[in-house]
């Protein structure tokens, strides 16, 4: 797991727009497995299913639903909440 120092290195990272050059890669793949699979399923789902290939991938991708995270499917593997820390 990557320490706060290395969180706020990738945090500010992806705000001056330095965020992994695999990201269209990563995307790309994502779009053949959809297309190879005759899984259906609501948006929600599809979303939670992209968020758990990009987010290991781009330690700053944030999101955010509040209380409608189970809801929305928006909490990945691995990953915990934010603090003021």
């Amino acid at each position: 797991a990557a320490t706060q120092p290395q969180r706020r290195q990738a945090f500010q990272d992806a705000l001056d727009g330095k965020i992994t050059e695999d990201l269209p890669k990563l995307i790309a793949e994502y779009k053949r497995w959809t297309q190879c699979t005759s899984k259906v399923e609501a948006t929600r789902f599809a979303s939670g299913d992209v968020l758990e290939q990009l987010v290991p991938e781009i330690p700053a991708l944030l999101g955010g639903s509040a209380d409608l995270t189970p809801a929305n499917n928006t909490q990945t593997k691995g990953r915990t909440g934010i603090d003021a820390s």
